[in-house]
């Protein structure tokens, strides 16, 4: 791994100065070349500053690099880098398809040669279902732009994307002769660019000659000649104009080393529904099981993030757990002020390992990893490679932390359903979180591993020595997490799922491009808001629903959903927008009641039914503990008054009982 995949496009880091003479600086990487790096100081007004790739690699060696999450020239959180989702489809799919290439032929050769590449094509292809597979020089060629471009997505991009409205304005028989003028350029005669310029020119003359006055070509200026040539591998420029030798030895390209060296370079993921049988934090209705995901660092075997929620596994969930996986934990300590320890992990997986579930085969999902720079491996069918690790994972929950907790006591109040008293605790939602989290930070953390050879905490911090992780300002993480839409900017701005967004800003877009095709940006979770990409400008623009704040404030996708099948269903068939605000009135209505008549019937009755209201009320680490405040609001946070109710409700309280449990605060 080299040091440029740390310092890509965009990164900020502080650099600390050797000498009390010298003062400290904030660089943004702008650009780079092989061997140097193009910087703005944010603290001098945007001064250009240039270093080299050497120099930055012994300043991180030497601890005087801190890398910065949140820019604090930032100011516009919707200005970002052209990214993957603002491609037209067919240009995406063909980058994505190109990632897919990459990251598997990465983790398996070593150098990328006609004998190693060309077994392993069919394979690929096949697991692909590309029929026309890339050949091994492209893949090479493939590789060593990915590699160039910091190994982001970028590398990929063919120079029709990069150029994005001046897509096409050669057109297609002048790039012909481009390609083969620079053909004339790529040999062993070592021609100069401005010789192989000059033949680009005769070839567009002897074409003209047979073309009529109205078809005639143009010859691309000498520059636009110049700056195509650029973008070749250099590698390939070198090999064809001075033998592979010399080609080889010059740029000596390896795959992903099989052997673990830092922290988030192997993360390995899975779902599992878990055995505790947990209760609403207000009303103690019981809501069911929940479904738990989570992810382990192959090197430390640290936790680096979860998600918890009524949500089966999903895209929702998955994009759940990456951003609980990317951004710092400094929020879990300041929530439960009793956990003794910070949680340490952050930041990009490089490799993310899981199975075959239909979850994971998304295209969204394919198109935000590709964005984040996320390769990826399938386990194979019956293999569950992380079963081990999790089901031991959960049994240690299930004998330290809930061997304690009421499960018979109440399980008069259970008839039906997959409750088991003899298996599930009964415990409130916000109680078992804390319970968890505790667990996760100051116990398993804390405590060694893999037959005690590792201590997580300790193997993280010294997992990300040599190679800090890569982190991605939350801002522009909440938009890339999106699902990626596209629709035809109207009169009215643009509707999705039935619900219509506009804005004075996307008025004006609209003034500009005319009715035309936009990509836009959706969160599964809160339907309130999209982000619109303008192309023209390279940005997204946040667009508010138009019935943001008596419907859509909060909503997720699939409470709409809800809601459209009811409208549907109970209301009319050809349903409008205020029977589906009527229909969420009636099923918080249904909820209510249902409430009502638990609290009647001294908290005794079926469970079952309750999931899918949780699920519903958006009951989840993220969101809250109870869905008795659905009938009153679409806060997609609990309230302060709520959580002061909670503490005040001492019934069902546990006390969290560490003296099972064998810390060492800090895991020094």
């Amino acid at each position: 791994m080299t040091i440029v995949q740390r310092f890509t496009e965009g990164t900020v880091f502080k650099l600390f100065p050797v000498t009390e003479t010298e003062q400290e600086l904030l660089l943004r990487v702008e650009s780079r070349t092989k061997d140097q790096l193009s910087l703005t100081n944010l603290l001098q007004g945007g001064v250009a500053v240039y270093r080299s790739i050497e120099e930055v690699e012994s300043s991180l060696a030497e601890g005087r690099v801190e890398f910065v999450i949140n820019s604090p020239d930032s100011q516009d959180e919707f200005s970002l880098s052209e990214d993957l989702a603002s491609l037209p489809k067919k240009q995406r799919e063909e980058v994505v398809r190109r990632f897919k290439y990459i990251s598997r032929l990465r983790a398996s050769v070593k150098t990328w040669t006609d004998k190693s590449l060309t077994p392993l094509i069919p394979a690929i292809a096949k697991e692909l279902n590309d029929s026309n597979p890339p050949g091994w020089r492209t893949l090479a060629r493939w590789n060593e732009s990915f590699c160039a471009n910091g190994q982001t997505v970028k590398g990929l991009f063919t120079n029709a994307m990069k150029q994005g409205n001046h897509t096409g304005r050669l057109g297609s028989a002048v790039e012909e002769f481009i390609k083969e003028a620079i053909d004339t350029y790529k040999t062993k005669e070592k021609i100069s660019i401005h010789e192989a310029w000059d033949n680009l020119d005769g070839f567009i003359t002897n074409a003209n000659k047979k073309l009529p006055k109205e078809n005639q070509l143009k010859t691309p200026s000498y520059e636009i000649f110049r700056q195509r040539i650029k973008t070749e591998s250099p590698y390939e420029v070198m090999k064809a104009r001075e033998g592979k030798r010399k080609a080889d030895i010059e740029f000596a390209s390896v795959g992903m080393s099989l052997k673990l060296e830092r922290a988030l370079q192997r993360v390995e993921v899975d779902h599992t529904k878990l055995d505790v049988f947990v209760l609403d934090d207000e009303s103690r209705l019981p809501l069911g099981r929940p479904w738990l995901t989570t992810s382990i660092d192959a090197l430390s075997r640290s936790i680096t993030g979860i998600y918890i929620g009524f949500h089966p596994p999903s895209f929702l969930s998955l994009t759940k757990l990456l951003k609980s996986i990317i951004i710092p934990k400094n929020h879990i300590k300041e929530r439960y002020p009793n956990i003794m320890n910070p949680w340490v992990c952050s930041g990009v997986p490089e490799l993310f390992v899981f199975d075959n579930g239909k979850e994971f085969w998304s295209k969204d999902l394919e198109i935000v990893l590709a964005e984040l720079n996320i390769q990826t491996q399938y386990n194979p069918v019956q293999k569950p490679w992380l079963k081990g690790k999790i089901e031991r994972l959960y049994g240690t929950i299930n004998k330290k932390l809930l061997m304690s907790l009421p499960g018979k006591t109440f399980s008069n109040i259970f008839e039906k359903g997959d409750y088991d008293p003899e298996k599930n605790a009964v415990i409130t939602f916000s109680t078992f979180l804390e319970i968890l989290y505790t667990w996760i930070v100051d116990v398993y953390q804390q405590q060694p591993v893999a037959k005690g050879t590792i201590i997580p905490d300790l193997a993280w911090k010294e997992g990300i020595l040599d190679f800090p992780p890569r982190h991605v300002d939350p801002k522009r993480l909440d938009i890339i997490l999106g699902r990626t839409k596209y629709s035809k900017l109207r009169r009215g701005g643009v509707q999705y799922s039935n619900l219509h967004y506009d804005s004075d800003e996307l008025t004006r877009l609209r003034g500009k491009i005319g009715s035309s095709q936009v990509m836009y940006k959706v969160d599964p979770d809160d339907l309130g808001h999209i982000h619109v990409f303008d192309e023209s400008e390279r940005k997204y623009i946040k667009v508010l629903a138009v019935d943001y704040e008596n419907y859509a404030k909060g909503l997720s996708e699939w409470q709409h959903k809800v809601h459209r099948k009811y409208a549907r269903k109970y209301i009319r068939e050809k349903y409008r927008h205020d029977d589906v605000v009527a229909a969420r009135d009636a099923i918080r209505e249904l909820i209510e009641r249902e409430i009502d008549n638990w609290e009647n019937r001294g908290r005794k009755g079926k469970a079952g039914a309750t999931a899918k209201a949780a699920r519903y009320g958006k009951v989840a680490d993220d969101s809250t503990g109870s869905i008795t405040g659905i009938a009153n609001s679409q806060q997609s946070n609990p309230s302060s008054e709520s959580r002061e109710q909670n503490k005040s409700d001492d019934s069902l309280k546990v006390t969290i009982d560490r003296s099972n449990w064998v810390t060492t605060k800090g895991g020094e």
